[in-house]
């Protein structure tokens, strides 16, 4: 597994010998907690820890496209690290880890969108008030879809999709479930 996650990095351009290291440990966990993933999995895994382990430096959606890696296998993967982390299976030293909230905000200050505290204040309160009702979707797409809730009248789907890095369809069939 060692030699498959350099390897991996390596073609990422990633060389961070400790990113590395760590990413490897932190894989390991996961593995052991949650057992042997199929292989897109275990490569969603693999960013997603990246993208935890060095506090949102590399995105995992971002790399999961150079890798040709569907989303839902890397949402699959972060269900699975969020999960470890809220159950304290794994620990990830100082790292913050992106809340749905912080992932709409990280995206419309990376794309400059004039989206104001109180539209993000009434996401967070839709999402909120959805999550537990949506449950086979993830937190991040919920919350996506909360803010194109509040939002669709004057965006188009295609852009919005494109930025928030979530399939229009998937966007489509979690907003008829929005209360």
């Amino acid at each position: 597994m060692d030699i498959y996650i350099s390897d991996f990095l390596q073609t990422l351009a990633i060389n961070d010998k400790t990113l590395r290291d760590n990413c490897i440990n932190l894989l390991s966990q996961l593995l052991k907690i949650n057992g042997l993933k199929r292989a897109l999995v275990k490569d969603g895994l693999i960013l997603i820890s990246l993208q935890y382990l060095s506090n949102n430096r590399y995105n995992a959606y971002t790399l999961g496209k150079i890798k040709n890696i569907p989303t839902k296998y890397i949402s699959k993967a972060e269900d699975i690290l969020i999960e470890s982390i809220k159950t304290n299976k794994v620990h990830i030293n100082n790292t913050h880890t992106m809340t749905p909230i912080d992932f709409l905000r990280t995206k419309i200050t990376e794309y400059n969108l004039s989206v104001s505290n109180d539209i993000i204040y009434k996401t967070d309160v839709l999402f909120n008030k959805n999550k537990h009702i949506i449950t086979n979707h993830t937190p991040k797409n919920i919350c996506i879809t909360c803010l194109y809730f509040l939002l669709c009248d004057s965006v188009d789907i295609h852009v919005f999709s494109n930025i928030f890095e979530i399939n229009s369809k998937l966007l489509l069939t979690i907003l008829q479930r929005i209360n």
